[in-house]
């Protein structure tokens, strides 16, 4: 009879919904109560760790609490195998309390030692399911990438490592092993939590498809709560991949992602049995439409849908979150932090206040200090706001100052609770608090320890929950650019302010060529972290050995130029020019660039872009006779421009025909700087036919006298059309010490790598194959390393179109390779002024000994030069990036 009760009692449970649960909990009560009659220890223990699941689902935290500790104490210390499960399954059912509880480390214990048991008992399937578990806490506590690598060890994977998750191939091999496993609900939850740690690191194509495959597994069942479960996660992972579509300039994509977000929350809402899967969803919906543009009236149907479903339900850490959560949606906490206004069409600012209120009353009910702390630093962030600091005196403190005492409070209990994607924002907020108060040098303080925070959180602790996801462009870029001003306002007399503004730029450049590369470029293949401040400084004093180095930072108000001479310190020039008419004369130089009609136009914005960057140093620059080379690290939309065709309107001269060479780094700590020989020999590969590949159609290239002109000015191997396979340009690679590779073939860079690709023959006639960022990574630095590849040529590259930080994906391909330099082009060049130029850059280089700089000035003149080719169509799309020596 009361195993019979259990099982009954179990089975309500899987089914899920709040009727199941309360009748669940009712009949596993009574097989308690016969099991302690009957005096059956480890039956009782079991049915009471059933029951404490049941309360857990019913918002009955005390009861399930008592409950637990009871199914445990019963469990016993004992080494029999009814005690082992006995004792496995109440720390299992502990584990899921304290998580709930918002103690994820004390729930990750719990599993811990629920694993061990398993181990014990030889019971595989257990043992997998604890380690799901503590994915899940670990994923909680922030640690996405351990969460990521439990949960390959749980499927078995050969390399339980998160970071070799990179292909479609990959992602079946880990399907193929969990189809092999019996368990259906437990390859379910493994495949789902997989995909959501995935989301979290940024891998966002893995964790759709992960979630995708998941989705067709779960639709052929009949439980709602995976269903709806499945479809929550994959519409946020669709709303990641619109935002970051986007953000590459791809707007359809973007907006097809959009709308199967959508319809995905919807479904969600529909299916989900249980109160809190569909106020998630609803929620995140609410979040989703709020973005973008949708009507007032279909947002206030949805927000009176999640005032109900908020009514409705007990009190519990979700239900927190999700009030905090829609008031930062209604007063669009993203656009504010970003310096964007926001405006409450939606509620008063007495509704949000409501809202807040009662979420930090319930956290104090809760007794969790994470949740008042959350609570709290956005009551902070709504003063901070929606009341300025000129506001009318209420009592004897300002509004303001109650922004500021809600902030410490928030930051002191983030520290209690052990939260650091929460402190880092609370000390963010304070900076701008100070520093709306002009107190420069306590914002300086608060932004230091928010960086120092946020760059302990980037490596593995990306965020806590979806509230807070980590995001390069929202959380570390405003906040970094915000930081750097500061410093630089403060900067006058104070050359340790420019040091410090030239290492904290530096660091969002890098930041955003790890977001890019998905990867930490700030650690050592010995695996060390290494110090970037003494890495910046000794770049700083070798590239200006015999170069000038000059860092424009772009400013909501101004452009700061940093500058660096041989023997001199570092220095600054200040143009007083707002960043909105910087991006207008960079987007309409780009526009006209390969215009030849338009000369006029061309002219005045590459005039006004040489006025900003280049003339105002021009007086210093004159004093310093060693500098033969101009080294530049673009910020932003500079990127986008070569800085060889800025126009000098007083001299009628280009930048390419002063006396100066220009190279660009994309950080101060990416490229080894130093000036080594080694013996030239180039690889030389390139395409004259038509190849068709994945839908794209790419036209013949005219090629093959480029790729001699090479060969007859250095030992050259050529493999051209059919030779040029992948397979074949590894095997040459591997075989052959080749200081330079040479690649005249279709290519594209841009900011997702995805779309970074370089073009090979494939193995068919006329069809191409499409070695993308990744795979380019594999294949230049999976060789001998006897030679390092000196410089890596591609001739016939362009940046894709649409995208402002196209740039990246050259940067990112140059790191990526292993190269010292890399030598590309903008976009598409006519053969013949390319044949032309190459040939004349090898001359200079080769036999004549100049700098890769050096000798690319020399042949970019030389093409001007020719009247066939004065258009800056013809010579200003070749930058050379990396090692200009």
């Amino acid at each position: 009879m009361p195993q019979e009760l259990m099982e009954r009692g179990r089975e309500l449970y899987r089914r899920g919904g709040y009727s199941e649960y309360s009748e669940a909990a009712e009949i596993l009560r009574q097989a308690g109560d016969i099991y302690a009659a009957e005096g059956n220890r480890l039956n009782q223990s079991l049915a009471l760790s059933y029951l404490s699941l049941s309360y857990q689902k019913l918002g009955q935290w005390e009861e399930a609490q008592r409950v637990s500790d009871a199914s445990l104490q019963l469990a016993g210390m004992g080494g029999t195998r009814g005690d082992r499960i006995a004792r496995a399954v109440a720390l299992n059912s502990q584990g899921h309390l304290f998580l709930s509880l918002g103690e994820a480390e004390t729930a990750f214990e719990r599993w811990q030692k629920a694993a061990d048991e398993y181990q014990q008992l030889n019971d595989k399937e257990g043992k997998i399911g604890a380690l799901v578990n503590q994915a899940q806490a670990l994923e909680q506590m922030g640690y996405y990438r351990r969460s990521c690598n439990t949960l390959l060890q749980a499927i078995g994977a050969e390399n339980p490592s998160c970071d070799e998750i990179k292909t479609e191939e990959d992602i079946k091999l880990l399907q193929n092993r969990l189809a092999a496993e019996n368990n259906g609900g437990l390859k379910t939850i493994a495949l789902r939590s997989l995909g959501n740690v995935l989301r979290a690191i940024g891998y966002l194509e893995q964790s759709h498809q992960i979630l995708n495959s998941t989705w067709e597994v779960v639709s052929q069942t009949n439980s709602n709560t995976d269903k709806s479960l499945t479809l929550f996660s994959l519409a946020n992972t669709q709303k990641a991949l619109s935002k970051q579509q986007e953000e590459y300039g791809d707007n359809p994509t973007a907006q097809n992602y959009r709308d199967k977000a959508v319809q995905n929350y919807n479904q969600a809402i529909t299916l989900a049995p249980s109160s809190p899967i569909k106020l998630l969803a609803q929620l995140n919906l609410f979040s989703l439409l709020r973005q973008s543009e949708t009507n007032t009236k279909e947002l206030q149907t949805l927000l009176a849908q999640i005032q109900s479903q908020m009514s409705e339900m007990r009190l519990s850490k979700p239900l927190v979150e999700a009030r905090i959560k829609l008031a930062c949606s209604l007063m669009q906490c993203e656009k504010l932090v970003q310096g964007e206004t926001a405006e409450l069409e939606l509620v008063s600012i007495e509704e949000i206040d409501g809202l807040l209120q009662q979420a930090l009353t319930e956290a104090e009910t809760l007794k969790d200090a994470r949740l008042k702390s959350y609570a709290i630093g956005t009551q902070g962030k709504r003063y901070e706001y929606f009341v300025p600091p000129q506001a009318q005196k209420q009592g004897e403190t300002t509004t303001w100052e109650k922004a500021k005492t809600l902030t410490q409070e928030a930051l002191e209990l983030a520290v209690k609770s052990n939260a650091p994607e929460l402190r880092y924002q609370w000390q963010w907020q304070m900076g701008r608090l100070l520093a709306g108060e002009e107190n420069l040098e306590d914002a300086i303080n608060n932004y230091t320890v928010a960086v120092e925070t946020l760059d302990s959180l980037r490596n593995d602790l990306l965020a806590v929950n979806t509230d807070v996801q980590f995001s390069f462009r929202d959380n570390v870029e405003p906040m970094y650019r915000q930081f750097v001003d500061l410093l630089l306002q403060s900067a006058d007399g104070n050359r340790d302010r420019l040091q410090s503004a030239i290492q904290f730029i530096d660091a969002l450049q890098l930041a955003e060529l790890e977001n890019f590369l998905q990867c930490n470029l700030s650690v050592s293949n010995s695996g060390q972290l290494l110090d970037s401040a003494a890495r910046i400084e000794r770049s700083l004093n070798e590239i200006t050995r015999d170069a000038a180095l000059i860092y424009p930072i772009l400013l909501p108000n101004r452009i700061e130029l940093l500058f660096k001479l041989p023997a001199r310190p570092l220095e600054r020039h200040i143009v007083p020019i707002s960043r909105i008419e910087v991006q207008e004369n960079v987007t309409q130089l780009r526009g006209k660039l390969a215009n030849p009609s338009s000369l006029a136009e061309r002219l005045e914005s590459s005039d006004n872009l040489y006025r900003w960057l280049i003339q105002p140093l021009e007086p210093s620059l004159e004093t310093s006779t060693e500098i033969k080379t101009l080294v530049f690290i673009l910020d932003g939309e500079l990127k986008n421009i070569p800085l060889a065709a800025l126009y000098d309107r007083a001299t009628e001269k280009y930048v390419v025909e002063k006396d100066y060479a220009i190279a660009l780094l994309p950080n101060l700590q990416t490229f080894d700087l130093e000036q080594k020989s080694a013996q030239r020999r180039v690889l030389a590969t390139g395409v004259t036919e038509a190849l068709t590949v994945e839908n794209k159609n790419f036209q013949a290239l005219e090629v093959r006298t480029e790729l001699e002109s090479i060969s007859n000015l250095v030992s050259t191997q050529i493999l051209l059309n059919s030779e040029f396979t992948q397979p074949r340009l590894k095997q040459e690679l591997n075989i052959g010490p080749f200081s330079i590779v040479h690649m005249a073939t279709h290519g594209q860079f841009s900011s997702n790598p995805q779309n970074t690709y370089i073009l090979v023959y494939g193995s068919a006639d006329s069809t191409g194959e499409l070695i993308r960022s990744n795979e380019f990574d594999r294949l230049l630095r999976d060789r001998s390393p006897s030679t390092t590849i000196e410089l890596l040529v591609l001739s016939a590259c362009k940046t894709a179109d649409g995208d402002n930080r196209a740039t990246l994906g050259l940067a990112g391909l140059a790191v990526r390779a292993g190269t010292r330099s890399t030598l590309a082009t903008l976009w598409r060049v006519q053969d013949d002024s390319t044949t032309q130029l190459m040939k004349q850059f090898y001359l200079e280089f080769i036999q004549n000994g100049l700098t890769k700089a050096e000798a690319l000035h020399r042949a970019q003149k030389a093409l001007l030069e020719n009247l066939n080719y004065q258009n800056p169509a013809s010579w200003a799309s070749y930058i050379l990036v990396g090692n200009w020596r």
